[in-house]
């Protein structure tokens, strides 16, 4: 859209109401959108269209998991992934060695490899009966509601478990069993490293007597000897990476984990049901809303403009606005799904979380006008022909908002 569109809309705003209400009532079909502006300075609305309009989110619901895992697991935390087994005999010979998997949506074949190294400097040799890769840190679960048979065979749409290997893709498609690929790659580690194995392996994929649960693996005592620890980084790294390339296995991860630390067993709809709670504690509407996933990539999912806004809001208040742009990507930048908003007015005042299904376009984060005014904004777009229609109202939106001057 022109320049001089801007303003030849902003011209005809009439008397009381928001001063960018022109440039939306502008958005004009096909499809249908929503937005809402405000001031994170004055507090005010500067437009607002359909605001309380139920509508899929797509991946800037991932602006929730990211707040519930701030809140609830802890700038601090980490997924842990840790090699135990029964204390070990003079010879360095262990009955059964058990990889416990915390739920590491970012391990990789290398951290095995790691740990076994590890496990062996601290003199294991020897496997008499069985290596275990335990799978018990959340009960296994179908992928949730809306997720499309079409989903599961992406990349994107790869399930997350209790032990992740390699994003659970493997040349290019889904793992249908990511803990017994891991176990796989886990008793070739060990064997690369010179451990000696017995000839089969077990997935333990429920909870069962006799084993230490995995909250007990870094605390050895007794029965249970710790070889081997691998951290992932620290949660302000992981909502980096979910936030700037939009990674469903690092969301539904956080989202399992969230559910665990409430006392669950990671299921999605046990978080859902306290990012609800949450939601109201926080004070964000959510009038309408349907939480389904951690990721945004069900179909189900609903939310309103408003809803987005005041999560954005929220986030800027807790995490403190150096931090909320530091995780949030900005326009161009490589790697990240903004990389098509390449307009150079809009670099280093935009940060913003993407969203896109079929039909389906979303954003909402934070902008600056040129006056230096902080402002927090959602956009969705739903019913679209294709992506290159929303793209365009969005940059249409933005350009407005960084443009914006009260004098």
């Amino acid at each position: 859209m022109p320049a001089m569109w801007f303003a030849v809309a902003l011209a005809v705003a009439s008397a009381g109401e928001p001063p960018l209400q022109p440039l939306v009532r502008a958005l004009a079909p096909p499809g249908r959108f929503a937005v809402l502006v405000v001031s994170l300075d004055r507090g005010d609305t500067l437009a607002a269209l359909d605001a309380d309009r139920p509508l899929p989110p797509a991946s800037t619901a991932k602006l929730l998991t990211a707040a519930l895992a701030w809140e609830l697991l802890g700038p601090e935390f980490r997924f842990l992934t840790a090699v135990v087994s029964d204390p070990p005999g003079p010879d360095g010979a262990v009955r059964r060695l058990v990889l416990y998997g915390g739920g590491d949506p970012t391990l990789r074949r290398d951290d095995l490899q790691a740990l076994a190294a590890a496990a062996h400097a601290a003199g294991l040799r020897r496997v008499t009966e069985a290596v275990l890769v335990d799978a018990t840190a959340w009960d296994p679960f179908d992928p949730p509601p809306g997720w499309t048979a079409h989903d599961l065979r992406q990349p994107y749409g790869a399930r997350v478990a209790a032990i992740n290997l390699d994003g659970n893709r493997r040349g290019g498609r889904p793992v249908a069993d990511p803990p017994g690929a891991a176990l796989e790659l886990w008793r070739v580690s060990l064997r690369t490293v010179g451990v000696a194995l017995p000839p089969y392996g077990e997935v333990r994929r429920r909870p069962a007597p006799g084993l230490a649960p995995f909250a007990d693996a870094t605390a050895p005592a007794g029965r249970t000897h710790l070889w081997a620890l691998h951290a992932s980084t620290p949660l302000d790294s992981l909502l980096r990476a979910m936030l700037r390339a939009s990674d469903n296995q690092i969301a539904e991860a956080l989202w399992a984990a969230v559910g665990r630390w409430a006392g669950g067993r990671g299921h999605p709809a046990a978080t859902a049901a306290l990012a609800r709670q949450r939601l109201a504690v926080w004070g964000v509407p959510a009038v309408g809303a349907e939480i389904v996933d951690g990721s945004g990539l069900s179909r189900r999912n609903r939310c309103s403009a408003r809803t987005l806004v005041h999560l954005v809001a929220h986030l800027e208040r807790v995490l403190g606005p150096a931090t909320l742009e530091r995780l949030l990507p900005g326009p161009a930048e490589p790697g990240s799904t903004l990389t098509w908003l390449t307009d150079p007015a809009l670099r280093g005042r935009v940060r913003a979380k993407t969203g896109t299904l079929r039909g389906v376009v979303a954003l909402a984060g934070l902008a600056r006008t040129r006056a230096g005014e902080r402002l927090a904004f959602a956009f969705l777009g739903h019913d679209l022909p294709n992506a290159a229609v929303g793209r365009r109202a969005e940059t249409a939106l933005l350009r407005a908002l960084v443009q914006f001057d009260r004098n």
